[in-house]
């Protein structure tokens, strides 16, 4: 990976920034989203820094993809039975590694709900006096 991953995370939600150059981040969105890490859009916040939504274990899964398939690529002596080995800790180094942003929860930190989440306001109710509110007028 040639950006910088950070994340907040509430539960199993992750919310994963990639930090770096455009180009860089559009490379590895599409690498992560190729190897199933994700299913979401990138979505860009300045020129240098955009986000995706995914879950813990998706993610874990991706990279572990993604490290199985650069061993095998770089080595070619490398059993596939070796290279799986060796990709699930290389994918949890990285994980383990990745900067937390808060503490707080993703819609606290980042103020605003959840991706595909709505607001709903509940608006005001008059009425002239209690017995008509309990009669329903």
């Amino acid at each position: 990976m040639k950006t910088k991953l950070t994340y907040l995370a509430d539960h199993d939600s992750r919310l994963i920034y990639l930090n770096g150059k455009e180009s860089d981040i559009e490379l590895d969105h599409l690498l992560l989203h190729n190897h199933g890490a994700t299913d979401e859009e990138l979505e860009w916040i300045f020129d240098n820094r955009a986000s995706f939504y995914t879950s813990e274990t998706k993610l874990r899964r991706g990279l572990e993809s993604v490290f199985y398939h650069r061993l095998l690529n770089h080595d070619e002596t490398m059993t596939e039975q070796t290279a799986e080995a060796l990709a699930i800790p290389l994918a949890q180094e990285s994980i383990d590694g990745m900067e937390k942003e808060s503490k707080q929860p993703i819609y606290v930190a980042i103020n605003r709900p959840y991706k595909d989440a709505h607001e709903y306001a509940l608006g005001t109710i008059q009425t002239s006096g209690e017995s008509s509110f309990r009669r329903g007028e």
